[in-house]
């Protein structure tokens, strides 16, 4: 009840119609067989399929947009879904903010992406003041999510500590999910996948963090400079 107080009163309604409010309005046993459900899933049983029917809302990055990649592809899953989600995610990230280094910013409670860019702006402006020499790059990975691989994300937030039962249901959702485009109130077919995780998931921006972690350490010893 707290996890979905907390979501938005305009939170869009997934494909199955219910909405924030109807689940906040359910009676004790209804909400009781809900969580069941949940329970269920992560013993390893089958999720049941409107579960996992997500609408695919494609969001434009830039004004008139044309092509594919100016587009940020957003799954609208069923909110029982979402909310499920989103307390796990928050749990996980609260178990993995120890093993975050202070470089990353991003998807870790207390701090945001707008961290990195703050960090850079005073090495510049350190550089320029002692008039010294700043190296830096940037890489910008288009669809991120969607190129995440899922088994070894999975098998990484494993050997991380994260627990097996979520982990299963997690893992059944994925490959269960059907996502459906939207276009002018169309709906097209049932489209699936075998890598990547849903924007529009609370879970895929655990696969993320998760997937920063490990190659904060492969880089780490891959690139070890003789002071450390």
């Amino acid at each position: 009840t707290k996890a979905l107080k907390s979501k938005s009163r305009k939170a869009a309604i997934g494909p199955d119609g219910v909405s924030r409010q109807d689940l906040l309005n359910l009676p004790p046993a209804a909400t009781s067989s809900l969580i069941q459900l949940f329970t269920d899933a992560e013993a390893g049983k089958p999720w049941p399929r409107q579960m996992l029917v997500g609408l695919v809302a494609a969001l434009a990055k830039v004004p008139s947009a044309t092509k594919t990649s100016q587009y940020r592809p957003i799954t609208i899953l069923p909110m029982a879904f979402r909310t499920w989600s989103s307390i796990r995610a928050r749990q996980i990230l609260r178990h993995l903010q120890p093993f975050a280094p202070p470089t990353c910013a991003g998807n870790v409670p207390g701090r945001q992406a707008l961290d990195i860019w703050y960090h850079i702006m005073i090495k510049v402006e350190v550089a320029q003041y002692e008039q010294g020499q700043l190296t830096g790059g940037v890489v910008d990975l288009e669809k991120a999510f969607n190129m995440l691989p899922r088994l070894p994300v999975l098998q990484f937030l494993r050997r991380l500590g994260v627990a097996q039962p979520v982990l299963t249901a997690w893992a059944q959702a994925l490959v269960g999910l059907e996502r459906r485009f939207t276009i002018h109130q169309c709906v097209g077919p049932p489209l699936r996948s075998t890598s990547g995780f849903a924007e529009g998931c609370a879970l895929s921006v655990v696969a993320m963090l998760g997937a920063n972690l490990v190659v904060h350490q492969y880089m780490l010893r891959r690139y070890r400079s003789e002071e450390h």
